[in-house]
């Protein structure tokens, strides 16, 4: 790829299989990698992660010649290496996503399909992630009369998470009540929400490692916000 092509943006699945990635591997450290890979029981330690396929959430919303497609992408999670590394890692994967909101626990058998090795059954999680598909508008009608135009402009809210001692909370999940959007904190507790409504104050819901807060970021915040956390960096 030229330095002049562009890169198409992520879709849908591929940011939820991306934002799981990055959530699983701030829940198990430094000491472990999360790839998107089957186990094979040669790494030493690791959580091999991979997407099963998406189900039905709340069917379709109508508004406005729109439609939004809410579905639940199903990820399993599986540790690998050594028995007591592999169930070490487990319960660090449990404890996260028992503070969250976004990524969701099944508690379902995991199929013996995907990651089947004869003799040696593997502890894995199923995890889904929400997924909104929202549908082209219809095409416009043809304009007869003046134009008259509504105003609604639109904002980026950037900011930072940060717990006593202003140490950056990475892993933290932001989310937008306004547009149903959120992010992960990158490791320097930043976040990037793009596409916010700029007139109205936007709510925010800001949860991980237990944590579950709500926050507003008023109309008139044109700077990058910063948000106290009564959480402490592990």
């Amino acid at each position: 790829m030229t330095s002049t092509e562009k890169v198409p943006p992520a879709g849908p699945t591929a940011t939820a299989l991306a934002d799981l990635r990055a959530f699983l591997a701030h829940a198990v450290g430094d000491g472990a990698a999360v790839e998107v890979a089957a186990p094979d029981g040669n790494h030493d330690s690791r959580v091999c992660l991979w997407p099963l396929g998406l189900l039905a959430d709340q069917g379709t919303r109508g508004g406005y010649g729109r439609h939004t497609l809410r579905l639940r992408a199903r990820h399993v999670a599986t540790p690998d290496g050594p028995l007591d590394a592999a169930l070490g890692l487990l319960d660090r994967m449990l404890v996260a996503i028992a503070g969250n909101e976004r990524f969701q626990l099944v508690p379902e058998p995991v199929p013996a399909g995907p990651w089947h090795v004869p003799g040696t059954p593997r502890p894995s999680l199923l995890i889904d992630v929400p997924v909104q598909i929202a549908s082209a508008p219809p095409a416009a009608s043809r304009v007869t009369g003046g134009l008259q135009l509504d105003g609604g402009g639109m904002r980026t809210i950037t900011g930072r998470l940060v717990g006593p001692g202003d140490v950056a909370l990475a892993g933290m999940t932001v989310a937008s009540s306004a547009t149903g959007t959120s992010v992960v904190t990158d490791p320097k507790g930043g976040f990037v929400l793009p596409g916010q409504p700029a007139e109205r104050a936007v709510p925010l819901q800001l949860s991980g490692r237990g944590l579950l807060l709500r926050v507003e970021v008023g109309p008139e915040a044109t700077d990058p916000v910063v948000v106290h956390c009564p959480l402490e960096e592990v």
